[in-house]
């Protein structure tokens, strides 16, 4: 702000008047001697900063998380990630027989291997089937039942679907 008042100052002064520099340097009001100030502390600034460390950790920072605190954020992930559990567990018990075995099923779901791909209308998650028949069915019934409910990516709009491939003994010859 200061060398742009500067250089107003400069430019406003009409030409061929026969005004010395000194004279010019008095109408600037002492300007240029703040203006060099400032410098002078952006450079002992940027130099302060780069004797600091690029990282600091939260205790050199001051900062404690108490056990206890540590603790209530560890209890709500698994809180939520136990509701998440019972929450597809309900839904699956109505597509597979045998709901004493459905925790195990949807557990195993879980360590199915598979792609997420970005498309144009959102994301695609695509699992690889189980091999037993039985499990494939209640898996491709559970991936209709969420992509009846439409859900999204977390914290957005973008909607997410399911599917479950084609299993190797189900292409047709």
């Amino acid at each position: 702000l200061l060398e742009a008042k500067l250089g107003d100052a400069v430019l406003a002064e009409p030409r061929g008047t026969g005004r010395s520099v000194h004279g010019l340097k008095a109408s600037q009001g002492g300007k240029v001697s703040q203006l060099r100030e400032l410098e002078a502390k952006v450079q002992a600034l940027l130099a302060e900063r780069k004797a600091m460390p690029a990282r600091v950790s939260a205790s050199e920072a001051g900062l404690q998380v108490t056990r206890r605190e540590a603790k209530a954020v560890v209890d709500r992930v698994k809180l939520a990630a136990y509701n998440a559990e019972e929450w597809l567990l309900d839904r699956l018990v109505v597509h597979y027989p045998n709901p004493h075995d459905a925790r195990d099923l949807l557990r195993s779901f879980a360590e199915l291997s598979g792609t997420i791909e970005t498309t144009a209308t959102g994301v695609l998650v695509s699992l690889d089937p189980p091999d037993t028949p039985m499990y494939r069915q209640a898996l491709r019934s559970l991936v209709e039942d969420l992509n009846t409910i439409g859900p999204t990516f977390p914290g957005t709009d973008v909607p997410v679907t399911y599917e479950v491939r084609m299993h190797h003994s189900e292409v047709p010859l």
